[in-house]
This record gives structure tokens, sequence and C-alpha cells, in this order.
């Protein structure tokens, strides 16, 4: 299950790489593999509070404050 979900979120991210290509600010060449890497762990750490059991309300703390780690990074190595 978890490689489909990061095999759909490298789709995304090449997807991403199109829209702003076509908005006039392309990203430069990031390698494949490690796109795959960034997906991987962006995706495990999502898995890491339901295999500890995390309480719903810190849950959702937690979701939001992965997923601005992650937003950042890509905007940093996506030059935007």
């Amino acid at each position: 299950m978890i490689d489909g979900m990061v095999e759909i979120e490298v789709e995304a991210t090449h997807h991403y790489y199109e829209v702003l290509k076509q908005l006039g600010t392309p990203s430069p060449k990031i390698d494949e593999r490690l796109e795959h890497i960034m997906a991987t762990g962006m995706i495990g750490a999502f898995f890491e509070m339901v295999l500890h059991r995390m309480p719903f309300e810190d849950a959702k703390v937690f979701l939001q404050q992965l997923n601005d780690l992650y937003t950042a990074g890509w905007m940093k190595i996506m030059g935007q």
C-alpha cells in the first residue's frame, strides 16, 4: 500500500513540474531517486501516527506540521 501511495505522490510531483513550467517558473531537474526517497519518507511519517496510536487531535496537529515541513523542503529544492 505504501509503495502505491509513493507512486501516486511521485506522479503528482511530476504533474506539478509541468504546472510550474506552464506558469513560466520551471523547477530544476530533481533526481527521480530523491523524489522517491522524499515521498517514501513523507508517507512513512504519516503512518507513524497510526502505528503509535496517536490520539486524533494530536495527529491533526502533527499532520499540519509534517505538511509544513515537507512543503517547505520541496519548495526549497524546486527553487520556488
